[in-house]
């Protein structure tokens, strides 16, 4: 069996055939009743629209593409209104557990690593593979829906590790890191070495900008635009891991970058001997103290990953949108996320639906070969 069930059916499904636009089926009708009189002088004069950088598709190793190369719609099965709960009983959802705020933001967005990962050249996805981040290669994750997310953080619990639901609770490890993000986890820990000793490496780094307040305020931003550039120097290598561990692993207390990696012992070839699982980990942790202590609304841990990991282990109301794969964000897209997050929302039930096996189970269940740590 994919799932472990727990609790019962929130609600009972009497027609196959009723769709994600079914949802809002009664809203739409109200809404375009109230519209038919309008005219074209009615409406407002278009906004002038600022084009972010956006990712090509490129579905050549797209499982969930079709034949002609578009991605697949997911065939969503949901219930509308006329078909809720029988007995009309309020549902509770997930109790939230950390201090509660009026949102959670994210300093860097994962665009930034989306567009960082975009434009290597072959040669600099050839390191990257070699050093034990290859799966990083398909991330293509551009936002967060904020409501999801927050939801998402308000259930876990740092203290234990863990997802709290309504009727079950989800521990976190470093093989969940790694099914979900494919971060190595080697037998290494992450230890930084004395400042002094990396001051000639820190120096070279810093002479990639210009002027000092350049680099005093560095961003991750503006180390991707640079790196567009580079060659396979060392300087590209520090790069990457220091866009990766901003974006992906977690961010400092303010808007520039955290270069503390730059510390990090070792051969830049070889940080596959790293374990980045319980890096993230233990920064998730402590980001979540803060968070708890504080009035700030941006979180400093990786809500990437607690978001990503939250929808692969926990199906709402039995709703697939994707197929699991290895890495688990494979097919978790901005469009599909924010599927999810109105699915949920839908009903104001949070936390609530099947617990599904841990990825690298589920592969050995469906004779799949397991992903092989690097």
């Amino acid at each position: 069996m994919e799932e472990i069930t727990t609790g019962t059916p929130d609600f009972i499904l009497e027609n196959e055939e009723d769709t994600l636009e079914d949802l809002f089926a009664e809203e739409a009708q109200t809404d375009q009743h109230k519209h038919t009189e309008q005219t074209e002088q009615d409406e407002p004069a278009p906004k002038i629209k600022v084009t972010k950088w956006k990712r090509k598709p490129d579905h050549q190793d797209d499982q969930n593409a079709d034949e002609g190369g578009k991605r697949k719609r997911p065939n969503v099965k949901i219930p509308t209104k006329k078909y809720a709960r029988l007995d009309n009983k309020e549902i509770q959802g997930a109790t939230h557990i950390n201090k509660a705020k009026e949102e959670i933001k994210i300093r860097n967005s994962p665009r930034l690593f989306s567009e960082m990962v975009y434009y290597l050249s072959d040669d600099q996805k050839q390191w990257v593979r070699n050093s034990g981040f290859e799966p990083l290669l398909y991330f293509c994750l551009e936002m967060l829906p904020g409501k999801l997310a927050y939801n998402i953080f308000q259930i876990f619990d740092h203290n234990s590790v863990s997802l709290r639901l309504k009727n079950a609770t989800i521990s976190i490890t470093d093989e969940d890191v790694f099914d979900v993000l494919g971060l190595p986890h080697g037998g290494e820990m992450v230890k930084l070495g004395p400042t002094e000793m990396y001051q000639e490496r820190t120096k070279e780094w810093l002479a990639q900008f210009e002027t000092e307040k350049e680099r005093e305020q560095i961003t991750p931003g503006k180390i991707v635009q640079l790196m567009k550039g580079q060659g396979l120097t060392q300087n590209f290598k520090l790069n990457f891991l220091i866009v990766f561990s901003n974006v992906l692993v977690g961010s400092s207390t303010n808007s520039y970058v955290d270069t503390q990696l730059l510390r990090l012992p070792g051969n830049m070839d070889q940080w596959y001997r790293y374990n980045w699982a319980e890096y993230l980990l233990n920064y998730l942790v402590s980001a979540t103290e803060s968070w708890n202590r504080t009035a700030s609304v941006f979180f400093r841990g990786s809500l990437i990953f607690l978001t990503l990991f939250y929808v692969d282990r926990v199906r709402h109301k039995g709703i697939k949108l994707v197929d699991r794969h290895f890495p688990s964000f494979k097919g978790w897209t901005e469009e599909i996320l924010k599927t999810r997050q109105s699915i949920e929302l839908f009903d104001g039930v949070f936390g609530v639906g099947s617990v599904m096996v841990p990825l690298r189970e589920f592969l050995a269940q469906n004779t799949q070969p397991s992903p092989k740590q690097v």
